[in-house]
């Protein structure tokens, strides 16, 4: 994707990571965002979002209404673009080597 692009997504890419980062529980090294976009099977936006861990542990970490908010403007931005996304999933992790988070996207068109 071009560079111009990313820097209108980025602000909103590090604001679902933070908000992801004050869900995390005590104990976890990473957490994972799965978001499906499904008009009929979703809520009202048409937004699916699962959070969970990809460690295998079972707390339930439920998306808060700002995580909503702010998923609905990166699905947003991506349709003014003529880019819609039909699956996003985020993956934050603690980087031993960096000693800090790092995170990862997957987009599925």
């Amino acid at each position: 994707m071009d560079n111009d692009f990313q820097e209108f997504h980025r602000p909103i890419d590090e604001r679902i990571v933070q908000l992801l980062l004050s869900l995390i529980p005590e104990g976890w090294w990473s957490i994972k965002l799965d978001i499906i976009r499904d008009d009929q099977t979703a809520g009202e936006n048409g937004l699916s979002l699962s959070i969970s861990s990809d460690e295998g542990y079972k707390e339930i970490v439920m998306p808060t209404n700002e995580m909503y908010q702010a998923v609905a403007e990166h699905l947003e931005l991506f349709v003014s673009l003529g880019k819609p996304w039909r699956k996003l999933g985020y993956r934050v992790f603690f980087d031993e080597e960096i000693e800090n988070w790092r995170f990862t996207i997957d987009y599925d068109y």
